[in-house]
């Protein structure tokens, strides 16, 4: 563990990348960071980042920014110049007024006896002593004073140590310093500020005013850098790799280890980035500290891409092949372009189409191209030259979304209008042509000679022959956007979906794994299996499960808590330009598996993923309590820990020491002495605890990345708990004694009692028996109430059907409170039950009391009113919608937390088959409500029965409902403020 604290970056920057292909994560205010302006970067001996802005300091540990200014910690932490970390876990800066050091979450000053230093660098000689650089001098930190050091005269730019050597950058001169040895070296220009120094060797690299320049130090000879002479220096660096980086206002370059430069374009990274700081972390990231860009860092990345930077006149690819000749080929909106071995970009003349939106794409061993286009059917190219297929001339005006070739000789043609059979020059419709969902197919799985699973927006089917039938054991998927499947085992096949997660389906058997099972995403778009790994591209990015961890479909279901890992992001952390649009789908040809290769098509390119150079599962990083709050009472997390108070009340906030995918991290925790085992938290980083017994408890906490094993807690925290007066060993004994004293005086006086109680006895019967009449009712009234909102509960609205009329007219809603879950599991039960009672308050507020307005159960309320038309529901819901939505709430920490909910509505009745049958209306709100929740929350949905439709008279109601949806002929409503789709 210590090492892994202590050892310098295991990592770097491969310099082979090209600086487009790095991943780059941008971090500013909005974030948490006090200002824009990063001035000076370090990292401490617990893996923390500092960061230091205009408007005080911060600490990030990759997942969050802890601000330490003036106003949390009493000390002027603004514009400082320079940190530096020192082994006893220190953290120093310098500003205009002085030094600062950090430690234990307290921020102290150094006293300089008056003296007004302004501190411009910091280092750390051999002897261990702090050494600050100023205008004035060269100073040093000793029993926590600034003293002045002699052993520099003049003023004093830059400091940097090199084993055992010092050197100090001043006006026209560097000092070296090696123990009692000094020696000044005149550089050639007497004016010249050295405000930089790194060391290659024998030569130093400057940075000053006037660019960079170069010391031997043999000859002692200056040197200009022409490559970097165009302005002032203000960082530099030598990375692990032997890569040099220069910062100044208009540039950031870099000089690889051959010799070659490289100025970075304002592409791909910012115009006038002001580089400040410079600074390579243990994890090989490289952060850059901009004067105006706040702060962004650099790592290596498995990923690469064809966009618009490498030619492409369009970047957005709809879907991509491998050609016969081996070169790459890719659909856009403006025809089909070929990328050749050695990169050139073809672009093919659209005019030879019959659409310029290239949909799908199926390359044949032959040279043969088949191009679906997005709206006027189906070409077949060869030597980029048009086949005449005149049996494909029925496809005009079809959007092509897959071409799949059988054994036979035959071809699978999938279209948003049917699905189609080619074979002996014959195009053949199959299944459902009626502009209904289960008639838009989207993908193609040939599993047979003449059958197929085909996917629809309807669920998949079976083709065999002629017979078109559902997929047995798939009835869960018959409403939903099937988007593609493949095999990833022995009969056991996979399926993503646009918004249902995934399907895994063996003989006849579907599990389906939602995010609550652990998926990053309930979209997928693609579907590849590459080694012991199922990747699968969706809206959020790419990310990939280990294929033994799937449970088997036909097994009995169990709770699971899958490990995913993230491998592509959608978009990158404010990235800008660097947004991936990860990753298109709705059809076949969206993904290319080549070896460990995978390129995904996407709306900024086609994107590379090779799986080979993704980082093995990163090391356990460890873990740390970083403050424990008690009442109004906190304290910092180094411990120990001793409460003597009334309250026993507990918050530990902890974290994971990695700066590489930390808001990724899952933590556990133990209260040795309290919790009997350890307690998943999944990502939430802090425990609670209440009501703790008197004693003495250890906090354990740790943390894993994905697919890693669980790290060790870098310090448990010692807490002990006062016993109170009455809880103390002694008293106890003591009160004992005299229980036993009095009972023995009780049993003299018991007979004399005796005969008294039993005349009181039959008065005490009467009494008793009527307080217990009372309590029944009082019982009676609690079992219909929520204690939390105050609102009826589902057995009140049991009653009510049961004892009410039959006859019911008006509406039914349904609300739910969107990601509730993550509100209990990030900021805590007592959060989540203050949304719940709000939203019971706004309810009441907004119904009459002749509504029937209980909570559901968990995050969901009812309404039922005899009031309300469907139009009428629509309005009361988008205000209570509105009503919540604009409710102040706040997170754990603080920070301002918006709260949405859903809503389902429905007539009541729901049919003429179904008057006063409150539980259909229930149902098809149910329905609605989850129509709400997948056109993306936040929103109303009444859903409406056609008057001829099929409705059984009794039952339930849910089958005929997704059936009636299927086909199309289910009615919905919305509020005028809602988004339609």
């Amino acid at each position: 563990m210590w090492l892994w604290l202590a050892s310098g970056s295991a990592f770097a920057l491969d310099p082979r990348t090209p600086f487009a292909h790095y991943r780059f994560d941008h971090w500013g205010s909005d974030e948490g960071l006090p200002q824009i302006t990063v001035a000076t970067l370090a990292q401490g001996r617990l893996g923390y980042l500092w960061v230091g802005t205009q408007n005080g300091i911060a600490r990030f540990d990759g997942d969050r920014f802890t601000v330490y200014d003036r106003e949390h910690g009493g000390v002027d932490t603004t514009l400082p110049t320079s940190s530096l970390a020192t082994a006893d876990g220190r953290i120093w800066f310098g500003t205009p007024r002085g030094v600062l050091w950090i430690a234990d979450g307290t921020v102290h000053a150094v006293p300089n006896g008056g003296r007004l230093v302004g501190v411009l660098d910091l280092a750390q000689d051999p002897a261990g002593r702090v050494l600050a650089a100023g205008d004035n001098g060269l100073y040093r930190i000793e029993g926590e004073r600034l003293l002045v050091d002699s052993r520099v005269s003049g003023p004093a730019y830059a400091l940097t140590s090199d084993g055992p050597t010092l050197w100090v950058g001043g006006r026209g001169v560097i000092t070296r310093v090696d123990g009692a040895r000094v020696e000044r070296i005149a550089l050639a220009d007497s004016t010249l500020q050295v405000r930089r120094i790194v060391r290659e060797g024998e030569r130093l690299w400057l940075g000053t005013p006037h660019g960079l320049q170069t010391l031997d130090l043999t000859t002692h000879a200056l040197a200009r850098v022409p490559q970097a002479d165009d302005g002032s220096i203000e960082s530099l660096l030598l990375d692990g790799n032997g890569n040099l980086w220069v910062g100044s206002v208009e540039h950031l370059r870099r000089r690889f280890p051959d010799g070659r430069w490289e100025t970075i374009g304002d592409d791909d990274l910012f115009a006038h980035p002001w580089i400040d700081a410079i600074f390579e972390d243990r994890e090989g990231g490289l952060w850059l500290g901009s004067r105006t860009q706040s702060l962004v860092r650099l790592r290596d990345s498995a990923v690469s891409r064809i966009g618009a930077r490498e030619g492409l006149s369009d970047a957005f690819v709809w879907s991509l092949a491998r050609g016969s000749d081996g070169a790459l080929l890719l659909g856009s909106n403006h025809g089909m372009a070929t990328v050749s071995a050695d990169g050139t970009i073809t672009q093919g003349a659209a005019a030879t189409l019959p659409s310029a939106q290239v949909y799908s794409l199926d390359a044949e061993p032959d040279g043969r191209v088949w191009i679906g286009t997005r709206g006027n059917g189906l070409a077949v190219m060869q030597a980029g030259k048009p086949e005449a297929r005149p049996e494909l001339a029925a496809l005009a005006g079809h959007v092509v979304t897959a071409v799949q070739p059988d054994n036979q000789g035959g071809y699978w043609i999938a279209t948003l209008q049917g699905l189609f059979d080619l074979r002996d020059g014959q195009l053949r419709a199959l299944g459902p042509h009626d502009g209904s969902p289960a008639a838009k197919v989207r993908t193609i799985l040939p599993v047979a000679d003449g059958e197929a699973y085909i996917g629809t927006e309807a669920g998949i089917f079976h083709v065999r022959g002629k017979q078109f039938s559902r997929l047995p054991g798939t009835t869960a998927l018959d409403a939903s956007f099937i988007t593609r499947m493949s095999w990833i085992g022995p009969g056991l096949l996979a399926i993503a979906t646009m918004d249902r997660g995934l399907g895994l389906w063996r003989d006849g058997h579907l599990r389906l794994l939602s995010p609550r099972d652990g998926l990053p995403s309930a979209n997928g778009w693609t579907l590849d299996v590459i080694g012991h790994y199922l990747y699968v591209a969706s809206i959020d990015g790419v990310y990939r499960l280990a294929v033994r961890d799937l449970p088997d479909p036909a097994a009995a279901a169990k709770p699971l808590s899958l490990r995913s890992q993230i491998v592509i992001e959608g978009s990158q952390r404010g990235a800008g330009n660097r947004h991936y649009g990860c990753c298109n789908g709705g059809g076949d040809g969206r993904s290319l598996r080549e070896g460990a290769i995978l390129w995904l098509a996407s709306s900024a390119g086609a994107v590379r993923l090779d799986t080979t150079a993704l980082p093995p599962p990163a090391a356990p990083p460890p873990a740390t309590v970083e403050t424990v709050h008690n009442g109004e009472a906190t304290y910092p997390g180094s411990g120990p820990i001793r409460l003597a108070g009334d309250s026993r009340d507990l918050q530990i906030r902890y974290t994971g020491m990695s700066l590489v995918d930390s808001r990724r991290l899952e933590f556990r925790y133990q209260l040795e002495g309290y919790d009997d085992a350890w307690v998943s938290a999944g990502q939430r980083r802090v425990a609670y605890y209440t009501h703790l017994p008197p004693g003495h408890f250890t906090f354990h906490v740790q943390a894993r990345p994905p697919f890693g094993d669980w790290g060790n807690d870098l310090a448990p925290l010692s807490i002990d708990i006062a016993p109170r007066w009455y809880e103390r060993s002694d008293l106890r004994l003591l009160a004992l004694g005299l229980l036993v004293a009095l009972v023995a005086s009780g049993v003299a006086r018991h007979s004399v009692n005796l005969r008294r109680r039993a005349r009181d006895l039959q008065k005490a019967v009467d009494a008793r028996t009527l307080e217990l009449r009372n309590a029944n009712a009082q019982l009676d009234e609690i079992s219909r109430t929520d204690s939390l909102t105050g609102l009826a509960n589902r057995r009140a609205m049991d009653t009510t059907a049961a004892e009410g009329p039959r006859n019911w007219t008006g509406a039914v809603l349904l609300i739910d409170l969107d990601r509730f879950k993550h509100i209990n599991d990030e900021h805590g039960h007592a959060r989540g039950d203050e949304v719940l009672v709000a939203l019971g308050a706004i309810l009441r507020a907004h119904t009459r009391g002749d509504d029937h307005v209980l909570r559901w159960g968990g995050e969901e309320f009812l309404i039922v009113s005899h009031r309300l038309g469907i139009d009428t529901a629509l309005l009361l819901a988008e205000r209570i919608r509105d009503a919540l939505a604009t409710q102040r709430f706040r997170g754990h920490d603080e920070a301002p937390l918006r709260v949405t909910c859903s809503v389902g509505i429905a007539g009541l009745p729901v049919h003429s088959r179904r008057v006063g049958d409150l539980e259909a209306s229930i149902a098809l709100a149910d329905y609605a409500l989850y129509r709400a929740k997948h056109e993306g929350r936040d929103r109303a949905c009444a859903a409406l029965l056609p008057d001829d439709g099929a409705i059984p008279e009794v039952g339930d109601l849910r089958d005929a409902i997704e059936r009636l949806d299927a086909l199309g002929r289910l009615l919905w409503r919305r509020s005028a403020a809602a988004t339609s789709t």
